[in-house]
């Protein structure tokens, strides 16, 4: 039976990152030539068997910004979720928390870049300095629940919200955290065509 307290975890990784995790690291080897189709056998088998993991109702698995939601009232019970959307949920109902999965997530990055096409550069830099100006990091930290790599920034802080593992894991964990790759469209289109799949099956 599962816990009161729903776990708002990364779904799509603990469905098919396994998966995916061995096709990265094998088209880095492999020069992002296709699977052959055993390896793909195998891989939607995998997909399948973690499936029926987590299709324990309709409402079980939910992807998308819809989620946040149906999570606060409490309609789901497990959803793929960013770090700040989390922290709204848990606001609205303390019966939820977030987590890494224990195989580890992908790890990325708001940017703030400037079109080649500014009319106004010195504008943009001026925003971008007050945007990573400490305290002004600080606050924007403190709004929208994501986390900071401003370490003057961190400083500023509520000890409580620095020292929280689901925002600021510890080495152990980030060692497990990977940016995505750029894998070409072939790759791009075998990992759609799984994810569409997989996304199908737990409706």
């Amino acid at each position: 039976m599962m816990n009161r307290n729903r776990f708002i975890t990364l779904l799509l990784l603990i469905a098919i990152m396994a998966g995916c995790t061995v096709t990265s690291q094998e088209s880095e080897k492999t020069n992002d030539e296709a699977r052959n189709e055993s390896e793909q056998n195998a891989s939607e088998q995998k997909d399948m068997n973690l499936i029926g993991k987590v299709s324990l109702s309709q409402n079980s698995g939910r992807i998308g910004d819809e989620v946040t939601q149906l999570m606060i009232n409490g309609d789901a019970e497990v959803a793929l979720t960013w770090s700040g959307q989390a922290a709204d949920m848990m606001y609205e109902n303390e019966d939820l928390t977030y987590s890494v999965p224990k195989e580890g997530s992908n790890l990325w990055f708001d940017n703030m870049v400037i079109p080649k096409t500014s009319k106004n550069i010195d504008g943009a830099h001026k925003f971008i300095n007050f945007m990573l100006d400490p305290k002004v990091a600080a606050q924007n930290a403190d709004y929208v629940g994501y986390s900071t790599p401003n370490r003057a920034a961190l400083k500023l802080l509520d000890p409580e919200v620095v020292n929280d593992e689901r925002y600021y894991p510890p080495k152990e964990v980030r060692n497990k955290l990977h940016v995505y790759k750029n894998l070409g469209k072939q790759k791009i289109g075998e990992y759609n065509e799984q994810f569409l799949k997989f996304k199908m099956s737990i409706r």
